[in-house]
């Protein structure tokens, strides 16, 4: 009777640490580059008083050329925001928590090929000008993004948000002006 019972609260403490452990969420297909980055951050049974440590293999933290984070959850937090370099098909995350273990996470890397096609051309008032954007590259995966066109007056701005462009090539009429334009994307 002694070993049944011994046995059983043995099975409950074993139980007990399987749950205890700590897991990274946030985008795991995304577009490289930019500055905004994408938002990860720690979930599982953390508190304030653990010591964490960041590694980011293949971008930064946004804002910094840091690739580590070390401290408590209560100095750094429980996510980072992470910009991820071009060039690369894959980043990788781990986070270790000195009491939780270690997670990590993949993410699958889409490069935009930043060449936008228009060539320095004269044209009449009222004339027809097409731009095409720049291609994605890298692994086959639903990234999140967006395109939009900006136009200014001059090559160092200030940039606009052209009303309406929003696909990865631009084509209007009726240019009355000289114009810039550039073409962005998230």
């Amino acid at each position: 009777m002694k070993k049944r019972i011994l046995y059983s609260c043995l099975f409950l403490l074993c139980s007990s640490v399987a749950i205890a452990q700590i897991a990274i969420n946030g985008a795991v297909c995304t577009v490289t580059g930019g500055s905004n980055g994408n938002v990860y951050m720690l979930s599982g049974s953390n508190q304030q008083t653990d010591n964490i440590t960041w590694v980011i293999q293949g971008g930064v933290i946004a804002g910094s050329t840091d690739t580590t984070a070390s401290g408590t959850i209560a100095s750094i937090g429980s996510s980072l925001r992470i910009v991820w370099n071009t060039g690369f098909n894959t980043g990788h995350i781990q986070v270790t928590n000195s009491r939780l273990g270690t997670a990590s996470l993949t993410v699958n890397l889409q490069t935009v090929d930043n060449t936008i096609s228009a060539v320095n051309q004269l044209v009449s008032s009222g004339a027809t000008i097409s731009i095409t954007g720049g291609n994605f590259s890298g692994p086959v995966c639903t990234a999140v993004y967006a395109f939009w066109w900006e136009t200014a007056d001059s090559s160092n701005g200030p940039f606009n948000a052209i009303e309406g462009a929003t696909g990865k090539d631009f084509s209007f009429s009726n240019a009355t002006h000289p114009a810039y334009y550039a073409g962005c994307y998230w």
